[in-house]
């Protein structure tokens, strides 16, 4: 473009390219860097790769032949434009750039991209959290799913589009409400188009973050078979994917047909992890101490037997300190924490001598630690794909532009999750009756049962095992199908008048089913308590359990005895942890406690659309002004059902796994419209300068109706330069799951009861310390009103406190949105040797009536600290303590942490979009990078002047929302080779939220105290709840002799960059490991992928 053009104009554009030059450092350096020697070494490079690497082209000029770098048409409202000519910020991912990167599905495409921030729904987040062993509810997108969101606002605020249409929900358990994108095969899949930008009035009401449309192949001449392999250099993750792409075109048609086989290996926590790891800072001097440690029992018994008032026991074979106060008598292979081996002192000289409950958690056989490695890192996933596609364009006399279109698909993904074993502990009597010789229970004189000591308990007292067992494993079987389909017709409109103005129609309609069900082992509750509760010795001296059926005849059916077996949960086949396996029950035992827990999922999605557009009338120094108007009516449905243990709760688990009846419908209505009145063009000053006008009403069948608005504006003063305004709203109505979810239980750690002491507690066994206490008064008095002693609880150990979540048709609000959006595009250089684009991005996203599960962390919070005596609002959300159990287990009952509205949630921050082409005699060089930069990510549940902020919390810098996310892509291309490097960066991250005065961390001031285990000296300490940032870089080579054929080798992760760690159970962890936040859990692999076109 420069070849034209004098030298003194040359020279005008260097003064305003460096003009542009201090403001990109000016900008970049406002944004809140820590003092991070990798997190400056990023700011630096992306100066340099706007600036430095630009200027010296301006001079570049020869008469050679013109190589520039390809140009994608994209979608930025219904106009195709340029991506960097376009002023809508769009990114543009190409599934060949992608591959080349050892990418293998359309999910971890989209996740790694910079605009993906907060915490994503992933492969590792359908298996435990780490923070409890209890059963885990499943995500938002249902078992084994793969969702994205962008901004930080979740998956919920991000349309999906395919080939421009809204894609179907799937999923199973829970109420899914989004598409699941793991299920589309990465090889039909021509480009993937992310807009950034405030859509709702022109894609959906609920685009609120942006829009991510995946565009499909529509057209293949011949046949093609790709295959790739991964093979990492650890154990698992292995994947192995087929696919093959065929079509035909003629004249009057075109059809494509595609299919994908994948699979991938499962990764078990400890296939990358030796232990779980507790990483404790001294909070004086800064050293670090690093050991293994699970405070999770396994092999365990709470008992009385003790005379100094210790109730842990452990299964140590051929050893007992315990006595048997029935009897007198040793308690075989059982003793208290004294005879646990010391494994740690060798390996860890700082801990000193264990005494007391400390002991059990530094021996991983006393503890769910080889249950936990045997866990799922990486869920293993077998998918199956079809696709196919086609157009006809009819002869309809004059109408010669018309085109019927069809697109159908069917996708099949199973697996099989692995999660934690689950503990069980149930309680065991001493005594037990027995029966005469008439089969009678033998009574006393009061008319209370006369006991006997029972032969199933070894300990003289009422005892409660704590054991995993094999028959009990997590293991979620999964099977999902999803069918597509959707046909349309689309032309130019009839009459001379359409004809000149270019006007046009489309008609569409899809249909999207998806059908999933998940079946996983049980302990029925029911037989649980019938076996304990009816055990007895029967007239000849044996156990027997159940209750016998007296009466022969009976009025209107046949009564028989319900089956009962006597279960010994203290056989020594119970207790141990030995290669893969943690103790069996016998195939009798387990034949009448062990059941399948079945769930099935239907979600489906109808819809039918159709606009028209064309041009109107022109501007006398402008374009020509053009129009779409269009309708939508869509229905969405769900329908999840669990079997009658899962939705009754009637499952053996710390948390009971409950799951309602998730059923329910919605119809939306919209019309929507855009107007673009290019009202200069090509005039002094003024390249272009655009209105954009659209507008959508939906109407919602549960929520009634609303508008949804935006306006941009683009002035370009120059071919190469634009900048744009636009500002939008939007209306998202609440989702299928938080209008209809059936209450769903997880779980919270007993940690979260503010009324738990355990944090305050000093030494082994622990004991409350006062100087220690952060609680202020008004929140111990309400702990004491609830019925809670703030200085015991907990000090035997926490429990899981359950947390009810449901949909809330009848409570809910609408959630609107502001969006306000400022973009700024050049593409100053474009000649023969080089080209040059980038674009600055600010966004502003202020969500009101925020629709959202708050913590069950939270609500406890707020309830026993906001006002005295229970008053606050959120103490209506606390199940009350139960007053029969003892002062240390006295937990709250549960909390409801149903859907409801908050008050506001907030992103901003800067996109960075850059691309580099150089070209020379025998190759070419392209060099990309995007960066997005989180100024803030807030929310603020309830605005509340007397916090500091007024309640606001940003997360920027929290777990899963980093401040700076780089992705870049260097290629080089030569004949038939090409070289290509590509790096992620994600920065640093803590558990907590920063200072608000100084944006530093806050890491020691939340969490400072003794440590769980004696460390000489015994010092405060504070668990380590930094996630360090991270750099990946992938490099690969691909060959390609011809037209038919091309061949890729490379390696991902070639440092082989371990995810980052925190001590375990600190966030979204597995083991220590940052899970759901954009780190690599697979390490460093070695991948091939070879096409062969016939």
């Amino acid at each position: 473009m420069f070849a034209d053009k004098p030298k003194t104009d040359i020279k005008q554009w260097v003064n305003k390219y460096r003009n542009i030059k201090s403001f990109i450092l000016t900008e970049i350096n406002t944004l809140k860097f820590k003092n991070n020697k990798l997190s400056n070494a990023v700011r630096i490079a992306l100066v340099v790769g706007v600036t430095v690497n630009a200027i010296p082209a301006a001079y570049a000029q020869d008469d050679e032949e013109k190589v520039t770098t390809e140009k994608i048409v994209v979608t930025g409202t219904r106009i195709s434009r340029d991506e960097f000519a376009s002023a809508s910020p769009i990114q543009v991912l190409n599934v060949d750039d992608a591959k080349q990167a050892g990418i293998t599905n359309v999910g971890d495409m989209l996740q790694r991209i910079s605009l993906v921030n907060g915490t994503q729904i992933d492969n590792t987040i359908n298996t435990n959290s780490g923070n409890s062993n209890a059963t885990e509810a499943p995500p938002a997108g249902g078992v084994g799913s793969v969702n994205v969101g962008l901004r930080g606002l979740g998956a919920e605020r991000t349309l999906i589009l395919l080939d421009g249409n809204r894609l179907g929900a799937s999923g199973v358990r829970g109420a899914p409400s989004q598409p699941d994108l793991s299920l589309i095969p990465l090889d039909m899949v021509d480009r993937i188009e992310v807009l950034s930008d405030s859509a709702s009035a022109i894609y959906g009401a609920d685009a609120v973050a942006g829009v991510i449309n995946v565009i499909l192949k529509d057209s293949f001449d011949g046949a093609q078979l790709s295959v790739n392999i991964t093979s990492p250099s650890d154990a698992g993750g292995e994947v192995k994917q087929l696919s093959f792409v065929t079509g035909a075109e003629g004249e009057r048609f075109k059809f494509i047909f595609g299919g994908e086989y994948y699979e991938r290996e499962r990764i078990a926590l400890g296939d990358r992890v030796d232990c779980i790891e507790r990483k404790e800072i001294n909070a004086s001097t800064g050293e670090q101490y690093n050991y293994c440690r699970n405070g999770f029992p396994d092999n365990a018994a709470l008992s009385s037997n003790d005379a100094s008032g210790n109730i842990w026991n452990f299964y140590t074979p051929g050893q007992s300190n315990l006595t048997n106060p029935l009897t007198g008598q040793p308690v075989p292979n059982w003793s208290n924490q004294a005879n646990i081996p010391d494994v740690w002192s060798a390996q860890y000289p700082f801990l000193g001598t264990q005494v007391g409950n400390d002991r059990f958690t530094l021996n991983p056989d006393y503890s769910d630690v080889p249950d936990r490695l045997r866990s799922d890192l990486v869920s293993p996933v077998t998918r199956f794909s079809l696709m196919s596609s086609g157009s006809y364009f009819p002869e309809w006399g004059e109408q010669d532009n018309i085109a019927i279109t069809f697109a159908t698909s069917y996708f099949h993904r199973h697996l099989t999750n692995k999660a934690s074993t689950e503990q069980i502990y149930p309680g065991i009597p001493a005594l037990i009756p027995y029966e005469n010789s008439e089969g009678n229970i033998v009574l006393n004189a009061d008319g209370t049962r006369d006991l006997v000591p029972n032969p199933l308990n070894p300990f003289g007292t009422d005892a409660l095992p704590i054991i995993t067992i094999d028959n009990l494993k997590q293991e979620r079987d999964v099977e999902l199908d999803h069918f597509r389909f959707s046909t349309g017709i689309n032309g130019d409109l009839p009459g001379q008048w359409a004809k000149d103005n270019g006007w046009t129609f489309d008609l569409f309609a899809s249909y999207d089913r998806g059908d999933g069900a998940a079946s996983q082992p049980i302990m029925d509750e029911r037989n649980l308590i019938f076996t304990i509760e009816t055990l007895r010795l029967d007239s000849n001296g044996e156990l027997a359990c159940g209750v016998p059926i007296v009466a022969n005849n009976t009025w209107g059916g046949i009564i028989s005895a319900q089956d009962c077996v006597p279960v010994d949960f203290f056989n020594t086949g119970l207790y141990g942890n030995s290669g893969d396996s943690t103790g069996s029950l016998t195939a009798a035992e387990a034949g009448y406690l062990i059941g399948q827990r079945v769930n099935r999922t239907v979600v489906t999605q109808s819809v039918l659309s159709g606009f028209t557009t064309g041009e109107l009338f022109s501007f006398d120094n402008g374009g020509t002004a053009s129009l779409v108007v269009g309708v939508e009516a869509r229905r969405d449905t769900i329908d999840s059902q669990a079997d009658f243990n899962g939705a009754n709760g009637l499952i053996v688990a710390e948390s009971p796994g409950t799951e309602g009846i998730t059923a329910g419908a919605r119809t939306i209505n919209e019309i929507f419209g855009e107007l673009s009145l290019p009202i200069l063009r090509e005039v002094d000053g003024a390249h272009d300068l655009t209105v954009d006008l659209a507008m959508r009403y939906t109407d919602e069948s549960n929520f009634g109706g609303e508008n949804t608005e935006r306006v941009r504006v683009t002035y370009a003063p120059l071919d190469w330069m634009s900048f744009s305004a636009a500002y939008g709203t939007s209306f998202r109505t609440p989702n299928l799951r938080e209008q209809f979810l059936g209450d769903q239980f997880d779980g919270t750690s007993g940690g979260s009861d503010p009324c738990n002491g355990a944090a305050f507690a000093d030494g082994s066994p622990a004991v409350y310390d006062p100087g220690l206490e952060t609680r202020t008064q008004l929140t111990l008095d309400n702990c004491v009103l609830s019925g809670a002693n703030p200085f015991t609880l907990g000090s035997q150990g926490s429990t899981t406190i359950p947390v009810k979540i449901g949909g809330a048709v009848d409570n809910l609000l609408p959630e609107t949105s502001d969006q306000t959006t400022f973009t700024f595009k050049a593409q100053p250089i474009d000649n023969d040797d080089m080209s040059f684009d980038f674009s600055i991005t600010y966004f502003d996203i202020e969500i009101e009536n925020t629709i959202q599960s708050v913590s069950a962390g939270f609500i406890l919070d707020r309830c026993f600290s906001d006002v005295p005596g229970l008053a606050s609002p959120f103490c209506s959300l606390v199940g009350a303590r139960n007053q029969n159990l003892s002062e240390a287990t006295r937990f709250v009952a549960d909390v409801d942490a149903s859907f409801v509205n908050i008050g506001a949630e907030v992103s901003t921050g800067y996109d960075l979009n850059t691309r580099l082409g150089l070209n020379y005699d025998n190759y070419d060089i392209v060099w990309t990078v995007q960066a997005t930069f989180q100024d803030e990510r807030s929310q603020t549940i309830i605005k509340d002047d007397t916090l500091p902020n007024g309640g606001k919390d940003d997360f920027v810098g929290t777990f899963g929302t980093p401040e700076i996310r780089l992705v870049t892509q260097l290629m080089f291309n030569m004949g038939d080779y090409s070289l290509v490097y590509s790096g992620r960066f994600i920065d640093e991250t803590s558990r907590f939220i920063r200072d608000p005065a100084t944006s530093g961390s806050t890491c020691l001031a939340s969490n400072a105290g003794a440590s769980a285990a004696t460390i000489t000296g015994d010092p405060d300490v504070y668990l380590d709840c930094v996630a360090e940032s991270a750099f990946y870089s992938d490099l690969s080579l691909t060959w390609t002799p011809n037209d038919t054929f091309s061949t890729t080798f490379g390696i991902s992760n070639i440092t082989d960059e371990s995810p980052a760690t925190v001590s375990s159970g600190q966030g979204n962890d597995r083991g220590g490991r940052m899970t759901g936040s954009g780190y690599d859990q697979v390490g460093q692999s070695v991948f091939w992928l070879a096409k062969y076109k016939f």
